[in-house]
């Protein structure tokens, strides 16, 4: 029964958001998990009702060795029983991110896609196997480091990926419906161990933030992405507003301003995210942050400019706003740069993080005054009194009001003038990372640590934070 009350959801789902016209071949990326298989079956089993054909592209992507290779190999049995065509792609990933100095994350997912594009073809349609709960931690994601109503959709039903359509048939069901599903069809699927570990931040709302939320309601991620699509047709009303905005720029990279000086920020924020949309290839990379700084670039002197992720830049002229790739040798505009909050840590566990051109390993230790001959001595490694930290500990950029302690027990200086003191530029100190407790700098990454966290003979549990510079 399990299965036909499946397939009847997703075949409802699939009618609703019109997303497989008849006769049209669709590329399925399938990794060997539950949900990448789950979502073969059901369009094999669907494929003479819905009238398609199915194509699968399987990718090792060079990160877990053998265990890479046995995940693509199930997948090609798992197609050649069924007499489905499947391509095998192989990236060495680790080499790629390291030579474009991305995170491994990253790279993986944009080689991918590159990979799922080239197999669909000009206008094709792509399906991947996002469901229920990945669409609830993206949403609590984005929450957790500030999003506006457009975060807080989590993922389209249908969208677009290059010149594909991407669709996500399973995001109408749960983790526990699917595994229940390949369950009751007697079908296996790989693990892929790394998806336990705690040291992604999506992996620890997976893990920690959806089951405690669950206690609270069983029905918790139903009801998060319940919630989602209601928001989905209040955002997709202000992206036909913005649109409207858009249609009195002068340009395809310029967007006149002059009409709205009379705007309110929602609605400017409306128009710079419409006019973003048709210029970036890479909008999923922008935040609520970058569009309330380039909403406020409205407000400052001409030739100002704001830099965005991916090589572009908005700069400001006399009557537009101009996107535009930066040049080199340009003189950069700081990037926008996100706030981590970073929870609660456990005794020894480790949690890794990157900022900007930053990576960070933070554990936390049990500490002895015996220990103190350990506490290391260079600008990148830093032991802080973890039993300090009031208010919550955020990796960030300067904030107006952070105050620094530079001597114990003596009050605070304002990180700003310490800063002017230091003849550190405007431009470097935006730059800096900044581990802080409120509006109390811990630590300013390869600056000066704030003394109110310094281990002292008190101290029982140390935060232990290495930090390397990915480009050096």
């Amino acid at each position: 029964m399990i299965v036909e009350d499946i397939k009847a959801i997703v075949r409802a789902y699939i009618e609703k958001h019109r997303m497989i016209r008849q006769s049209e071949t669709v590329t399925l990326g399938v990794s060997g998990g539950a949900d990448s298989v789950c979502l073969f079956l059901l369009l094999y089993e669907m494929r003479w009702e819905l009238g398609i054909h199915l194509y699968v592209v399987t990718i090792d992507h060079g990160i877990r060795g053998e265990e890479s290779r046995q995940d693509a190999d199930f997948v090609e049995r798992l197609c050649l029983r069924r007499d489905v065509p499947c391509k095998r792609v192989e990236f060495d990933v680790p080499a790629a991110a390291k030579r474009e100095k991305r995170s491994i994350e990253e790279t993986a997912r944009d080689l991918r896609y590159a990979a799922l594009e080239t197999a669909a073809g000009q206008g094709g349609v792509i399906a991947v196997a996002h469901h229920a709960n990945d669409n609830a931690e993206t949403i609590l994601f984005n929450l957790a480091r500030g999003t506006g109503v457009r975060g807080l959709c989590g993922m389209d039903p249908v969208s677009s990926r290059g010149n594909c359509d991407l669709i996500r048939p399973l995001l109408c069901l749960t983790r526990e419906q699917i595994e229940e599903y390949l369950l009751e069809r007697g079908q296996g699927w790989r693990t892929d161990a790394s998806n336990d570990a705690l040291v992604h931040s999506r992996n620890r709302i997976r893990l920690l933030v959806v089951p405690e939320l669950c206690k609270v309601n069983p029905r918790a991620v139903e009801h998060i992405n319940a919630a989602a699509e209601k928001l989905r047709s209040i955002s997709a009303r202000e992206q036909r507003d913005g649109e409207d905005g858009v249609e009195y720029a002068s340009g395809s990279i310029g967007l006149d301003t002059r009409r709205m000086m009379h705007m309110s920020d929602e609605e400017r924020q409306n128009v710079i995210m419409a006019w973003l949309r048709q210029g970036l290839d890479g909008w999923r990379d922008i935040t609520e942050n970058h569009i309330i700084a380039v909403t406020r670039l409205l407000d400052r002197p001409d030739g100002k400019g704001i830099d965005l992720p991916h090589g572009f830049r908005v700069r400001k002229t006399r009557s537009e706003i101009i996107l535009e790739r930066r040049q080199e040798g340009d003189a950069e505009e700081p990037e926008i740069l996100p706030e981590i909050p970073i929870s609660p840590l456990r005794m020894n566990e480790t949690v890794e993080l990157s900022w900007g051109i930053f990576q960070f390993r933070l554990r936390v230790l049990p500490y002895s005054p015996a220990d103190r001959y350990k506490i290391p001595r260079n600008n990148y490694a830093k032991w802080i009194d973890y039993d300090k930290i009031r208010n919550g500990l955020v990796l960030r950029a300067r904030k107006r009001g952070d105050v620094i302690a530079l001597l114990p027990n003596s009050g605070h200086k304002k990180f700003k003038d310490f800063c002017i003191d230091r003849k550190i530029d405007r431009q470097e100190r935006d730059r800096i990372p900044i581990f802080a407790d409120g509006s109390s700098v811990i630590w300013a990454v390869g600056v000066r640590n704030g003394e109110d966290y310094r281990v002292d003979m008190n101290t029982r549990r140390v935060l232990s934070i290495q930090a390397w510079n990915v480009q050096e």
